[in-house]
């Protein structure tokens, strides 16, 4: 018999989207992950975004971060088009920050915005102003409640997020239904509140994750003050677990929409070290770029990039590396300039016996197994509890003898 579908209760899901609605930030700070899903990701049309209407648009996705948790069988089509409200001071993190840490440290308020605004590069494209007021208790910069600057902004915004649709399977899974569509119809602003409209057909989709999708830390992506810092951001979070990427500088150009710049040299400089900076600084993320040349000029960067949470894995893993690429160069050596070598620092920094330093030095088995634990030690990877002579000793006499093993 087949399993009957479980009703779903709509009411419920509405009232989640009642709770979006609210200007509750605990809701939001809740949210930690940004989950965007890869049908809505690849119909965007992000070369006019700017660094605010991401800023916005990952507000968005955090706060129905919640709803994506559910099965794609239980997310339903709302009757009228959720709003979700966004208070400005979650688009200024940087300085919600720099106020709450100067206020604490007995700096006045007022004071405190103005060096939180001066002094970050999260207010990169706005005019800066003297000016300064408070509203509901707390201190904000006139450009924060400039009605013209948001309205501006929110104008850009309903422009800016049209999507091209072509058979996505969250909207309608049974044709292949093509055409456009605005994710943001009507964006208001009043008050130190940003209402944002999500078009109500888009909601499964925003909530559909089973396709694939791409997970960042919410606080990382909105500390980041410049464009290019985001949109790179964003694509070394989708290949994480892979943790290397290669690309050409023509086409890390274009994905970081900076192709005006005709020599890498400038765009490095003005562009792609500075978003590097920023991600290294202010996100989770570790990066490290090798320039591969020919000819002098640069044809390819590999990346290699990893979550800080694992940089001690990480570290261990790059020692064991070199230790094996120096192994393999000793191994490369005639056994005799391996034997003076290991004979000079076993009299150096070892104390074995005279019958131990001689069947280390003509076993070439023992020779090589020495150096690879020699190595380890040094670079702190062997976990020695009594002395470097005991714990080798122990390692190599045990072994069978007569072995003619390589260097692994």
């Amino acid at each position: 018999m087949a399993k009957q579908a479980q009703p779903v209760d709509i009411e419920r899901h509405m009232r989640q989207f009642e709770l979006f609605s609210s200007d509750n930030r605990q809701v939001q700070a809740t949210a930690k992950y940004i989950q965007e899903p890869l049908e809505l990701l690849l119909a965007k049309k992000i070369n006019s975004w700017s660094l605010f209407h991401r800023r916005v648009y990952w507000c968005v996705l955090s706060k129905v971060n919640s709803l994506q948790l559910f099965t794609q069988e239980a997310i339903v089509v709302p009757a009228t088009n959720p709003v979700i409200n966004i208070h400005i001071s979650e688009l200024y993190p940087a300085q919600q920050a720099h106020l709450a840490a100067s206020v604490a440290a007995g700096v006045p308020e007022i004071n405190a915005v103005a060096d939180s605004v001066e002094g970050s590069s999260a207010v990169t494209g706005l005019a800066k102003s003297n000016h300064l007021g408070k509203r509901k208790g707390t201190a904000m910069t006139a450009r924060m409640t400039n009605y013209s600057y948001f309205k501006k902004l929110s104008e850009e915004i309903v422009q800016y997020s049209i999507i091209s649709i072509d058979h996505m399977t969250s909207m309608d899974p049974k044709r292949r239904l093509v055409g456009s569509m605005n994710i943001f119809p009507r964006v208001l602003y009043s008050d130190g509140i940003l209402s944002v409209e999500v078009d109500r057909m888009l909601v499964p989709t925003l909530c559909k994750l089973d396709l694939g999708y791409t997970k960042f830390n919410r606080n990382d992506a909105l500390f980041l003050g410049r464009t290019a810092s985001q949109i790179l951001f964003v694509q070394l979070c989708r290949l994480l677990s892979f943790k290397k990427w290669s690309v050409t500088p023509e086409d890390l150009m274009k994905l970081l929409e900076a192709t005006s710049y005709t020599r890498f040299s400038n765009f490095n400089q003005r562009v792609f070290k500075p978003a590097l900076n920023d991600i290294n600084k202010f996100t989770s993320i570790e990066v490290l770029v090798h320039e591969i040349k020919i000819g002098g000029k640069v044809v390819r960067l590999d990346f290699e990039f990893y979550s800080k949470e694992t940089k001690p894995q990480h570290e261990q893993q790059q020692l064991r590396k070199a230790i094996a690429e120096e192994l393999r160069t000793y191994g490369s050596q005639p056994l005799e300039v391996r034997q003076r070598m290991v004979k000079d620092t076993l009299a150096r920094e070892y104390t074995f016996t005279a019958a131990q330093r001689t069947q280390i030095l003509n076993d070439e088995y023992l020779l090589n197994e020495f150096l690879k634990i020699h190595l380890l030690i040094l670079d702190g990877l062997a976990i020695v509890k009594t002395t470097p002579t005991r714990y080798i000793a122990g390692t190599l006499f045990k072994q069978n003898k007569g072995h003619q093993g390589g260097l692994f």
